[in-house]
């Protein structure tokens, strides 16, 4: 039930700072973590668009986690198109 930084369980901040640093306690690379990227989701809280962002994730999920968990309202994720490259076709003559 603690939390690091508002977010991170006291096992996952261990393991960022193994990435971060490069080496774990015994002075070895980590080599079965997980690449840290940051990442950001939009979601509607209480009728409200929010973006949630965060500098250092492994995966998607641990913005959903958290974005629940912080949440007093009703959530709904949303997902934003790429604007470069997309066009509509056309799908009558």
């Amino acid at each position: 039930m603690r939390l690091i930084r508002g977010n991170l369980c006291v096992s996952c901040y261990n393991r960022e700072r193994e990435v971060v640093k490069g080496r774990n306690a015994r002075g070895m690379i980590p080599t079965k973590l997980a690449k840290l990227d940051p990442r950001s989701i939009c979601y509607s809280e209480n009728g409200e668009v929010r973006i949630a962002r965060t500098e250092r994730t492994a995966g998607i999920g641990e913005l959903v986690v958290a974005t629940l968990r912080d949440a007093v309202h009703q959530v709904a994720f949303g997902w934003r198109a790429p604007r470069t490259g997309l066009r509509q076709l056309r799908l009558f003559g």
